[in-house]
This record gives C-alpha cells, structure tokens and sequence, in this order.
C-alpha cells in the first residue's frame, strides 16, 4: 500500500468521525431499542419478527460502530481545540 492510499483512508475516516461527531443522533437510543424489539417481538408477532431480524441485526452492528466513530471523532473535535497539535498525524489544522 503507498502512502497516499493510506493517508486518503485516514483522511476519509476521520472526516467520517467528525460528521457523526456534529450529528445528534440517538444512537445508544436506538440500540436498546432493537434490543428490547428482540426480546418482545417473537412473543408479539413472530412472522414479522422473522422477516425483519436481520435487518435489525445489521442496523445495530452499524449503529454500535457509528457509536466508536463517533467517540473517536469528539476526541478529534478536542485536540482541533489544541493549537499546533496534529489531529491527524502529519496534518496539522
């Protein structure tokens, strides 16, 4: 891999950080939700609880990495605060 690929993903990723850094989104909210939609929805309507487990499953996984970028993107947000630190390393803000 070159260098450029690999600053670009660095790049890429932590602009994506950043984003859900600034988002109100009620991630934690809706993981619980989906948790608790696991353990009643069998009991309430298990054919639809069926069709739509997957899907659920597959939001919560991108809704919990949503959750690390954005932890990892207000600690960005914190050393921009900083002047003269590197938040990316080799980029200086």
């Amino acid at each position: 891999m070159d260098a450029d690929t690999y600053r670009n993903a660095v790049v890429l990723c932590a602009a994506a950080a950043g984003f859900l850094a600034d988002a109100e989104l009620p991630l934690q909210e809706l993981v619980r939700a989906i948790d608790h939609s696991d353990a009643v929805a069998p009991l309430l309507d298990p054919t639809l609880w069926l069709q739509k487990r997957t899907a659920m499953a597959e939001d919560k996984e991108l809704f919990l990495a949503a959750m690390q970028l954005q932890a990892i993107g207000k600690r960005l947000r914190a050393l921009e605060r900083r002047p003269g630190q590197e938040v990316i390393r080799g980029v200086k803000p």
